[in-house]
């Protein structure tokens, strides 16, 4: 019996017109995708790639992990300080941080 391992991207950003070109990148690609939501102090946005569903080693599944590289592929390249988590939980009640925005190698202390 094949297990689901849910894979999820919240993204959040200050510069809402940056967060809306990752957002509509999500869309293109055909990832599952929230609406923005507007954070209640200091003006963040965020977004939510939510899980595809399907369970492990299904072609769905491995489809969308593809897709959700080639997203955080693009963002690292053209939205490089857009900040994100991926993370990764399942019907075992386990949880694991996957991936995450690390900042541009132009903002790092030498």
């Amino acid at each position: 019996m094949s297990r689901t391992t849910h894979d999820a991207i919240v993204v959040t950003y200050w510069d809402e017109s940056q967060l809306k070109l990752a957002h509509q990148k999500a869309i293109e690609l055909g990832l599952p995708v929230s609406d923005l939501v507007a954070s209640s102090y200091n003006g963040h946005h965020s977004f939510l790639i939510a899980p595809d569903g399907s369970k492990d080693g299904w072609e769905p599944s491995d489809r969308f992990e593809a897709i959700r590289a080639d997203w955080k592929d693009w963002v690292i390249h053209q939205l490089p300080h857009l900040q994100w988590v991926h993370v990764s939980y399942d019907e075992e009640y386990s949880a694991q941080l996957v991936d995450y925005a690390h900042p541009p190698e132009d903002d790092v202390d030498e």
